[in-house]
């Protein structure tokens, strides 16, 4: 299965957050943003991640601006 482009990511899901790894990596709370996410979304939201250490950030993809702006509330990340 191919992987979609930034391009047509950016086009399906065009509300994003971008959250900065911390420190000691995300451990709990990375299960903790995907159960929101999915509960919220139904699974249709996209996470695309530059790393995994600290520094780097996972970006957040949704399609509606409400659920991403629900998401940047409970988790953080710029406005």
């Amino acid at each position: 299965m191919r992987r979609p482009s930034k391009r047509q990511i950016d086009h399906d899901y065009p509300h994003q957050v971008q959250i900065a790894v911390p420190s000691g990596g995300f451990g709990e709370r990375l299960n903790e943003m995907h159960r929101w996410a999915t509960q919220r979304t139904i699974g249709d939201y996209h996470v695309v991640s530059s790393g995994r250490y600290p520094g780097e950030t996972v970006r957040w993809c949704f399609r509606s601006e409400d659920v991403a702006n629900g998401f940047r509330g409970a988790f953080g990340g710029p406005t």
